[in-house]
């Protein structure tokens, strides 16, 4: 091929959305100078822009990790169904992208599931302790 750059450049999009998704994840939980450098400690790391230029999928992969991540801390933080389907989306797709990596997510998914049951069933018990009192 005369011009390999036309290859890589499919990266590219998948690249700027992990950085954009990487920064909010930082944003949202830590703070925006947390934000920030992260953000740049990723875009300088020699693994990542070693991967990033390979057009073997690690982008996307990456990108969609960023994605489980935060859209799970959210789930767990405030348990929006908008929260939870891209959760299911995302982490479909990633497990397409990973197949190895689909015994680990299945058994975050399966806490994430079980945690509502399990704070049910404290409450009910009377085993439920408020830590705030």
């Amino acid at each position: 091929m005369d011009h390999p750059w036309v290859i890589r450049i499919w990266q590219l999009p998948y690249t700027i959305i992990t950085f954009a998704i990487f920064y909010l994840l930082c944003e949202k939980f830590f703070n925006k100078n947390i934000a920030i450098i992260s953000t740049i400690l990723l875009a300088t790391s020699i693994p990542y822009y070693n991967f990033a230029l390979q057009v073997r999928g690690y982008s996307l992969s990456i990108m969609l990790l960023c994605i489980v991540l935060y859209c799970l801390w959210n789930f767990e933080q405030r348990f929006r169904w908008i929260d939870g389907l891209l959760l299911a989306v995302a982490s479909d797709y990633f497990s397409i992208q990973c197949p190895q990596i689909y015994t680990h997510l299945s058994g975050s998914v399966f806490f994430i599931c079980l945690k509502p049951f399990c704070t049910m069933f404290a409450r009910t018990t009377g085993k439920h302790q408020n830590p705030q009192s």
